[in-house]
């Protein structure tokens, strides 16, 4: 892998990315960097700092492919389970099931079937709960991004055990369901929008942007502060989710009166942006292609 300058006619110049892949040269789009790394590389540092993570993700990549391969070879019969698992989950929770698949293929068998456990007797597997649970807690980085893996991703991996396990029991694979359990509440270190941000800042923040001329950009960062909505949820809202008012939904509206809660309006999300890229729009319609939620119909 290398980094390259490029000089477009208009606009201004950056830096590309060039890989091989199965021998075929591949590079980097302009669209494709700006999503990763949030910005154009303009600079030689920057390019060899963004090249190093790059090459740590790619060899991390290659790495786990070379171990699934060991293992799908050693053991097909569990390919063939993992395919029908799939199967599944993508009519149960078709949204989702691509990451419970990937937690199960990539930490799961990867450490039952690993060369120094080969534990391919799934009847035996819950007596190695515990082992695999420090196994996993010791853990430093993600396979996908070399990050620390957080206790709420590890407890994903450990609902993909669970739910693997479950589906092995009912189509009578498993004579006895045994689950693992997750990690503790406690352990999940979960954050509040006042440890990304202050409310002073975001204020701060808010007034540039009002200097600036970007009223309607700083009017959303105050509604995304104050609603304490995720990263995904905001990103994909629509301004028809956002209503003026009082809620027509009864049941909502009565526990607001019985908390003495007053509000001015409310959000209904009822779907997310359809494509990898969440500002993708038609062009033909100029719109954004939206899907249902994950889980549940409306929040």
């Amino acid at each position: 892998m290398r980094y390259e300058l490029r000089s477009p006619k208009r606009g201004e110049s950056y830096y590309s990315f060039v890989y091989y892949q199965k021998g075929k040269r591949i590079r980097l789009s302009k669209k494709q960097i700006q999503n990763r790394f949030g910005k154009d590389i303009t600079t030689e540092r920057e390019a060899k700092h963004c090249l190093g993570m790059l090459e740590a993700e790619f060899d991390s990549e290659k790495k786990m492919l070379q171990r699934v391969k060991k293992w799908k070879e050693e053991f097909y019969h569990f390919e063939t389970l993992l395919k029908g698992y799939t199967l599944k989950q993508k009519k149960k929770a078709p949204n989702s099931y691509k990451n419970n698949c990937h937690n199960l293929e990539h930490y799961v068998l990867s450490w039952f079937l690993s060369e120094e456990r080969k534990i391919s007797n799934i009847n035996l597997w819950p007596s190695h709960y515990e082992v695999f649970k420090d196994d996993l807690e010791q853990k430093k980085l993600s396979i996908r991004n070399r990050k620390p893996l957080s206790y709420a991703t590890k407890n994903h991996v450990i609902k993909a055990l669970n739910t693997f396990m479950r589906h092995l029991y009912n189509d009578g694979i498993l004579s006895e369901l045994r689950l693992a359990t997750p990690f503790e509440e406690h352990l999940l270190n979960e954050r509040t929008a006042e440890d990304i941000i202050s409310e002073a800042e975001m204020e701060s923040i808010e007034r540039i942007l009002h200097e600036e001329g970007h009223k309607l950009e700083a009017d959303f960062l105050r509604f995304l502060y104050f609603t304490g909505m995720r990263i995904n949820e905001g990103v994909g809202i629509s301004l028809v989710d956002v209503h003026p008012g009082e809620t027509s939904k009864r049941l909502l509206k009565k526990l607001l009166g019985k908390n003495d809660i007053s509000y001015f309006g409310y959000v209904i999300l009822m779907s997310q942006p359809a494509g990898d890229n969440r500002t993708t729009r038609d062009p033909k319609s100029l719109t954004v292609p939206r899907k249902p939620l994950k889980g549940r119909k409306n929040i």
